[in-house]
């Protein structure tokens, strides 16, 4: 009777270049998904500073103080009740190659803000003010 020497060094390296295979599938499919959390917490975290741009906005404009905020402010274009503010990547208001631009517009009982990223809509609100009504004794 014959018996067979066979090496097992072929199937311990068949089975080492499965499991270097399966690891390089996981790997890849990991790295994919720390990309998209990280985009996604980018853009959540750019229309969180958005929001909170818009909000201080309308704050503003509720109290009735927006004509004199804007006295303070030198970067700004006001026209016929529309504002446009431009950001840098900070959010600070700059006058030149914005990276983010507000553009309001507002009359007395309502007021409509956009904010751009670069052409991009990150975010709208629009809001009304509410005048109580005066009853005459």
């Amino acid at each position: 009777m014959k018996q067979r020497h066979t090496s097992r060094s072929g199937l311990f390296l068949m089975e080492l270049m499965i499991a270097i295979f399966f690891f390089a599938i996981v790997s890849s499919v990991c790295i994919q998904l720390f990309v998209k959390a990280y985009l996604i917490n980018e853009d959540s975290s750019q229309q969180t500073k958005a929001s909170l741009e818009c909000q201080n906005i309308i704050e503003i404009w509720q109290s009735n103080d927006l004509e004199y905020y804007l006295v303070d402010l030198p970067y700004h274009k006001n026209i016929q009740s529309n504002l446009t503010l431009y950001y840098d990547e900070s959010w600070q208001i700059i006058t030149e190659d914005p990276t983010y631009t507000l553009e309001a517009t507002y009359d007395q009982k309502h007021m409509h803000i956009k904010v751009f990223n670069t052409k991009k809509l990150l975010y709208e609100i629009e809001t009304k003010k509410y005048e109580p009504e005066r009853r005459t004794s």
